[in-house]
């Protein structure tokens, strides 16, 4: 991640020389850090990429399974937050608004790349069949699976890219990422049961895919 570099917008550099101005933002949280910068403090800024430039790029990277055009959307994400910080409404989570624009990014770059699986979808039939959520085994890919070695990590981003977006992006979100249920609730703009849906049925067929990986 050392290789992505976030440009501001021209005639909005950044200046670096405040240092103690900068040493005392680290102690803020995420969400005084984007209030302080709505408010003009334009140190807090390179805090907030810092912050969130590796876990957002993973995310990313992990829903459109290619590394630059992830690159170009977590910077593009970055100058949408720094651009449209006034609208940050606190009552929300920094992270829960940073992850919606990266995300809403992410998304319109995979529709078009990908048209066609928007149009059409084999699993959108089942996509609120109570009766086929009921048979899935609530299953969690343990962390060990997730960092045991290379391989296994390839089995996984492999089998990620054949599951549908919408399951790929609750499972990302979920169980890589560790955000709440309320918070991809708002990310993914799904009421908190339908959230919870598609994370059982991303899980299923997420573990689906990776056994067919395994079997190669």
């Amino acid at each position: 991640m050392s290789s992505l570099a976030i440009a501001i917008p021209h005639n909005q550099a950044i200046s670096f020389t405040y240092t103690q101005r900068r040493t005392m933002l680290t102690d803020l949280t995420n969400e005084e850090l984007l209030l302080e910068l709505r408010q003009g403090k334009e140190e807090a800024f390179p805090l907030v990429v810092k912050r969130f430039k590796s876990s957002l790029f993973n995310t990313v990277f992990r829903y459109l399974g290619n590394r630059e055009d992830a690159e170009d959307i977590v910077q593009d994400a970055f100058v949408k937050v720094y651009l449209n910080v006034d609208r940050y409404d606190p009552a929300f989570r920094a992270s829960t608004w940073i992850y919606t624009i990266a995300l809403n990014l992410a998304r319109s770059a995979y529709k078009r790349k990908n048209r066609w699986l928007v149009l059409t979808s084999a699993l959108k039939r089942d996509e609120d069949d109570q009766d086929f959520m009921e048979t899935v085994a609530d299953w969690s890919m343990s962390p060990e699976f997730f960092i045991d070695n290379q391989h296994q990590l390839d089995v996984i981003e492999k089998a990620l890219g054949q599951i549908n977006p919408v399951f790929r992006e609750a499972v990302i979100l979920r169980d890589m990422d560790g955000l709440s249920y309320e918070e991809i609730a708002v990310i993914m703009s799904l009421n908190l049961g339908t959230v919870k849906s598609k994370i059982n049925r991303g899980r299923a067929l997420l573990k689906q895919a990776i056994m067919q990986e395994l079997k190669k």
